[in-house]
């Protein structure tokens, strides 16, 4: 069939019947769903833009074979394509000439400068400044890498800076912010305190990873004052400097801190009990020897008794966390927590003196992860069962999951996933084994019963179980 060209007197550009046009597209189209930046199907991106008309009819094939997450990050890396990322922001701007907003897809940019050549470096920076100057108005993540910025093969020092300077008066209003300054000299980090500052006024994640906090940076983070979220990993802080900023972070609800060979934290860790008294959510993880922890127990126990709104605790490799802290720290000023993770803690064995505290569980706790626990008895986790009402979830550790599974299913746990067990949503009775081999209930939690019956018969039932054990 002969081509037929329309056209309109209003304007210059040919119109191709829809059918025509139809078919020309298909050849544009891509066979396979496009999954990776570089499968995305450029040109036909490109002709959608010529008119609307043609965007109209573009668009199905667009929105059937690309798939949208694809363009909510813009990655910059070692293998990230030069020409590519530059007709990809070009396509961009023509999108916002013609009056559509693709770049308000676009919701977090990764910027990875390790082993990235100069010449990377420089397109990265005009890429980057042509697309900040559209002011996408979803882009609210931003992480930048510059791991072995030292080496050989990195880009030198000057080029980074370039690349701060030209960016810093069109950064866009950033929410989540990552920054990793891997094995690099501090004097490296200097940008990153100018552009904290920049950040402030929006910031409300925060995460820093081989970070060295100097007085320039408390400057910077006491503006952040509408910080909720802070993850600090393997900092170099010898001087406890966070405590002075901590004052300014009323709003903050989840602390995460990570250590190596780290001087002692509880400044800090004071001084975050005393400000932060919103906290919901706090991770201490030792990520060095196992015997050395920069956060003492005593720390922690002001942070539990300050923070009442402390809801999840999180304690990874922690050597004080063993059966004296968890009768006299974690049972006695952490009644409300919800969530508890004690994941490779060694020192964990057995409940001391059980029967002095058999009546002091954890009334709210929701999940329980023993991950990594190896020298946990099976007493603890029969006793966690009995004496958590409203425990939904437990992780055993490996040692343990043969031992308790039946024990763990007669209580309405099913199996969800390697070693973690749900309690099902139906209402049921839970039992235990007794020494004729029958099953009884431990304690009724139909609703309806009173909670002093539920706690008194929970009693009864694991003394029994204990008696049975020995």
């Amino acid at each position: 069939m002969p081509t037929r060209i329309l056209r309109n007197p209003r304007y210059r550009t040919p119109l191709l019947v829809p059918d025509i046009l139809h078919l020309v597209f298909l050849y544009l189209v891509p066979s396979h769903h496009a999954t990776t930046f570089s499968e995305a199907p450029w040109d036909l991106i490109a002709s959608s833009m010529v008119c609307r008309s043609w965007y109209e009819e573009a668009s199905p094939f667009l929105y059937n074979r690309i798939q949208l997450d694809l363009f909510r990050t813009l990655v910059y890396d070692n293998r990230f394509d030069v020409a590519e990322m530059k007709r990809y922001i070009n396509l961009l701007v023509e999108f916002r000439h013609n009056g559509f907003d693709p770049p308000g897809l676009i919701e977090q940019v990764k910027i990875d400068v390790r082993c990235m050549s100069r010449n990377r470096v420089e397109s990265m920076t005009e890429s980057l400044e042509t697309f900040f100057k559209l002011r996408p108005r979803n882009l609210t993540d931003l992480e930048i890498d510059i791991t072995y910025l030292a080496t050989a093969r990195a880009c030198p020092l000057d080029h980074l800076n370039n690349l701060f300077n030209r960016l810093q008066p069109i950064w866009p209003p950033i929410r989540r912010f990552s920054f990793n300054g891997g094995g690099s000299h501090p004097a490296h980090h200097t940008h990153i305190d100018t552009l904290l500052t920049i950040l402030s006024p929006t910031l409300e994640s925060l995460t820093l990873t081989n970070y060295a906090i100097t007085h320039a940076t408390q400057d910077a983070l006491r503006r952040c004052s509408r910080i909720r979220d802070v993850n600090m990993i393997r900092i170099h802080d010898p001087e406890n400097g966070l405590a002075t900023v901590l004052p300014s972070w009323s709003n903050l609800r989840e602390f995460c801190y990570m250590h190596g060979r780290s001087p002692c934290f509880d400044r800090t860790i004071h001084a975050l009990a005393a400000s932060c008294t919103l906290l919901n959510s706090f991770t201490l993880v030792n990520g060095g020897a196992v015997h050395y922890t920069a956060v003492t127990v005593g720390a922690v126990d002001s942070l539990l008794s300050s923070c009442t709104e402390l809801k999840r605790l999180r304690l990874v490799r922690i050597s004080w966390v063993h059966d004296g802290t968890l009768v006299e720290t974690l049972l006695a000023h952490g009644r409300k927590l919800e969530h508890i993770d004690f994941i490779e803690c060694q020192c964990l064995t057995r409940i001391t003196n059980l029967n002095s505290y058999v009546h002091r569980g954890w009334p709210e706790l929701r999940t329980l992860s023993l991950s990594g626990c190896y020298n946990l008895a099976e007493t603890f986790v029969v006793w966690v069962i009995c004496e958590c009402p409203n425990l939904e979830q437990i992780e055993v550790p490996d040692h343990l999951a043969l031992a308790v599974e039946r024990w763990i299913k007669l209580n309405g746990f099913q199996y969800v996933r390697r070693n973690t067990w749900k309690r099902q949503r139906e209402e049921s009775v839970p039992k235990y084994v007794d020494s004729s081999g029958e099953d009884k209930p431990v304690l009724s939690t139909t609703i309806g019963t009173p909670k002093r019956t539920r706690r008194r018969a929970g009693i009864r039932a694991l003394k029994e179980f204990f008696t049975f054990l020995k």
